[in-house]
């Protein structure tokens, strides 16, 4: 790849010299996400760098912050490489052609499912894809020259994707009529915490099968729900528990899923995590990967979106195993 010339980069680059608390793991861990989620650079263990700018400043001063608090050591810096050699190759840690080329080889690889797959399913995935392509772009700070394929590429398959949505796929799966169907597209759902096993499981549900580009509202104690929003998984919701049945079990059923072999074994593993009744073999791991989500996020919000991994990864394997 031809690399732009030294000026375009950043004059100036901030660096957190960090110390992580050692004894401390969660403000470790929390730290390091962070600055994950800026997109920093790492220049070596414990070096962390980002093109100098006041909301990058202020960004890396309150991880310093946290990490001080919770017993460790940081300090910022601001410099500039002593020559162009230099500048150039800080600027490649911040290459993110690898992550759009990523994107563009998965979006890519969903063509074979095109006609054979749930269209909806392709749909989640393409939504997942759409949220990963905005958070590359966040920290892309110097446009990388495949930015544009990336776009081109989701902005066709999601055309596609779209015409099919609502098309029953083989196998002997089915969706509810497109018509019908509509009314649940870019809709707000609305649950309260926590974040249980079948809370999650419906959220992830919805997201990857229902209404890709759902939003997802968490009710405290006494908030009453949005006129317009779509309840799920607590009593008196839309789509609540019922004759022994989950929100995850009424998911299905109302939208027709209940045919789709993973999700049969998924409803079953989550009842039995549920219930604590006898349990599949896989039961025990995917209740500490919900723990682990729940310990991580910061509130039920996140931690629905976290347990989102944990659901893909399982159906993934359920239907691995049917190959």
């Amino acid at each position: 790849m031809t690399r732009p010339a030294a000026d375009a980069y950043a004059s100036d680059w901030l660096a957190l010299v960090a110390t992580l608390p050692v004894d401390d793991i969660p403000a470790r861990m929390r730290s390091l996400r962070a600055i994950e989620a800026l997109g920093a650079g790492i220049v070596r263990d414990g070096v962390y760098l980002l093109p100098e700018s006041a909301p990058h400043r202020q960004a890396f001063a309150r991880i310093a912050d946290d990490i001080q608090r919770s017993g460790g050591q940081a300090h910022l810096l601001v410099g500039r490489p002593v020559d162009t050699a230099g500048t150039v190759e800080l600027a490649a840690l911040f290459d993110r052609a690898p992550r759009y080329a990523e994107l563009i080889k998965t979006v890519e690889s969903l063509r074979a499912g095109y006609g054979v797959a749930e269209p909806a399913a392709i749909a989640g995935v393409l939504a997942k894809q759409r949220r990963d392509l905005a958070a590359t772009i966040e920290i892309d700070f110097f446009g990388s020259p495949l930015r544009k394929e990336a776009e081109r590429v989701l902005a066709k398959a999601e055309s596609i994707v779209r015409k099919l949505v609502g098309t029953p796929s083989d196998g002997g799966l089915t969706s509810p009529d497109p018509e019908a169907r509509s009314q649940y597209f870019r809709r707000v759902w609305a649950t309260r915490g926590p974040a249980s096993a079948d809370r999650a499981a419906a959220a992830w549900l919805i997201r990857r099968f229902i209404d890709p580009e759902a939003r997802f509202a968490l009710l405290g104690a006494g908030d009453q729900v949005a006129e317009d929003a779509l309840a799920f998984g607590y009593p008196g919701a839309t789509f609540a528990r019922s004759d022994g049945r989950g929100a995850f079990d009424t998911l299905l059923v109302h939208f027709d899923y209940s045919g789709n072999p993973g999700l049969a074994k998924i409803a079953q593993l989550v009842r039995s995590l549920e219930s604590g009744g006898e349990q599949p073999p896989e039961a025990a791991s995917v209740s500490a990967l919900l723990k682990n989500a729940l310990h991580r996020a910061r509130g039920d919000a996140e931690a629905l979106a976290e347990s989102e991994k944990t659901f893909d990864m399982l159906y993934e394997a359920y239907f691995a195993k049917r190959g």
